[in-house]
């Protein structure tokens, strides 16, 4: 396996599942609780979204994944991209825990990179993660404002 292959590998868990389950469960450690609320809420419509859509509408990955039964394909669709729904929500839910404009910027750079590596990994095309960039970038305002 190349360098750049394994070195997104890594980057790209940065919007799964694994993560953010972690994430939450550190929120809730630390006890930001409205902080925790928000990010379960808004990343549980991301899921169920992405769930009615792949359910609606079926879109093979550049890099075509065998299915057998109804969840197998609804994780071989690939529109939209959930990885990036996630990456774009949180620096959103994240943005103003703090002024520093360093942590600002490190969010940006890791969810460009995640959504690149999506595409980079054939996981995604550009339609698919620039859906799942408008999702997440909903989901997240929608979640802050509402």
């Amino acid at each position: 396996m190349n360098l750049f292959k394994e070195i997104f590998r890594d980057i790209t868990t940065l919007g799964g599942f694994v993560f953010t389950s972690l994430l939450c469960l550190t929120l809730l450690v630390v006890e930001q609780y409205g902080l925790f609320f928000k990010t379960v809420v808004g990343l549980v419509l991301i899921l169920l979204i992405c769930i009615i859509i792949r359910l609606l509408y079926y879109k093979d990955r550049p890099r075509k994944q065998p299915h057998h039964n109804l969840i197998e394909r609804i994780d071989a669709s690939s529109f939209p991209s959930m990885h990036t729904a996630r990456a774009f929500f949180l620096p959103i839910i994240f943005w103003h825990i703090t002024p520093q404009v360093s942590f600002k910027i490190v969010l940006i750079l890791l969810t460009i990179t995640v959504t690149y590596s999506r595409i980079y990994l054939q996981k995604h095309d550009w339609i698919d993660v620039s859906a799942g960039a408008i999702l997440g970038t909903i989901v997240g305002i929608g979640i802050i404002y509402f």
